[in-house]
């Protein structure tokens, strides 16, 4: 079973040089987000099991988006 990536960057280039790297593995299925919201839909209808997240994002950052996965 292919364990899922979310990669949330509200950087376009980062998310598809991410998505392109992790995205190789036979036994990763990656997700993007470019924003938290984004993001906090994405999880309430799939199962991610690594987070990788920027920290500096409008609106809500990596630090507080981390919270927000940990309450769920």
């Amino acid at each position: 079973m292919k364990k899922t990536v979310l990669v949330v960057d509200d950087d376009a280039l980062v998310r598809k040089t991410l998505e392109g790297v992790l995205g190789t593995r036979e036994d990763y299925s990656v997700l993007t987000a470019s924003s938290a919201k984004e993001a906090l839909d994405i999880i309430g209808r799939e199962e991610i099991r690594v987070f990788i997240l920027d920290l500096k994002m409008p609106l809500m950052d990596g630090i507080e988006l981390c919270r927000h996965i940990k309450k769920t």
